[in-house]
């Protein structure tokens, strides 16, 4: 296994994690469902601490399961282009929330998004999702592949919210609060 850079030599990046299933480890580049421990990154002085560049989750996420379409805002229509028949007319594409927090959505989509695209969440009553329960502009800032059929799940970050946004984001937040309980 390859080292990533600035880990000392000998170092395991990513652990093993038994699979469901599976008599075998696997490592996290063979399909492992834990994701990879962060590098340590070795000073002069012999001590060993986490990497600096990493990101730490700032908001609390809340699991749920709602039904919304993305569609790509227009200053990245021009860069992406999906074929006709994988989208709707409309050019938006369904898709699954699977957490929510105030930094930003967790969502799964069968169509591949790219981490710098810009989208619109149209998040729908449940049995009515042509009412908007909740909707906001987002940038792609993580997508990872899930499944074979294919199933990408994306990790989008409000973009450009505006203070009505940000009211219904937390009317939004507190009713999945109020449902958790």
């Amino acid at each position: 296994m390859v080292s990533p850079p600035n880990v000392e030599d000998g170092a395991v990046w990513g652990g093993r994690a038994a699979c469901i299933g599976c008599e075998g480890a696997h490592t996290p580049f063979s399909g492992s469902l834990m994701p990879p421990r962060p590098p340590s990154v070795r000073f002069t002085d012999g001590m060993e601490s986490p990497s600096r560049d990493l990101r730490f989750r700032t908001a609390s996420r809340h699991d749920v399961a709602l039904e919304a379409t993305l569609s790509l805002r227009a200053d990245d229509a021009e860069r992406v282009r999906y074929s006709r028949n994988a989208i709707s007319p409309d050019g938006s594409w369904p898709a699954t929330v699977v957490d929510v927090s105030g930094g930003g959505l967790g969502m799964i989509c069968e169509l591949y998004v790219p981490v710098w695209a810009r989208v619109h969440v149209h998040i729908g009553w449940p049995g009515r999702a042509e009412s908007a329960l909740f909707e906001c502009d987002c940038m792609s800032r993580r997508v990872q592949m899930i499944d074979r059929r294919p199933a990408y799940l994306l990790g989008l970050q409000y973009d450009e919210m505006t203070e009505d946004q940000r009211d219904a984001l937390e009317r939004f937040m507190i009713m999945v609060d109020e449902a958790a309980a």
